[in-house]
């Protein structure tokens, strides 16, 4: 089938390179993915860390604001 060296370089060494490029591209993309995502995650758990004090630094005004309340009110019915 295959008629001379020339043939097979054509049908099988060009595929395999462009496959290889392929694939060293595709590693480099998924590498610079993982970075970014890593990046992401890093973010995200600082943000939710911020949040969280927030949160609880709200919960803590609230609670200061409930017993404020209730006192003002316990001093009305007397």
């Amino acid at each position: 089938i295959l008629d001379s060296p020339g043939m097979l370089m054509g049908t099988v060494c060009v595929p395999v390179v462009n496959l290889t490029k392929a694939i060293s591209t595709l590693t480099e993309t998924c590498k610079n993915l993982e970075f970014r995502v890593s990046e992401m995650e890093e973010k995200s758990s600082r943000n939710h860390q911020r949040l969280w004090a927030k949160n609880e630094e709200q919960d803590g005004r609230l609670n200061d604001h409930e017993t404020r309340i209730v006192r003002l009110e316990e001093g009305e019915r007397k």
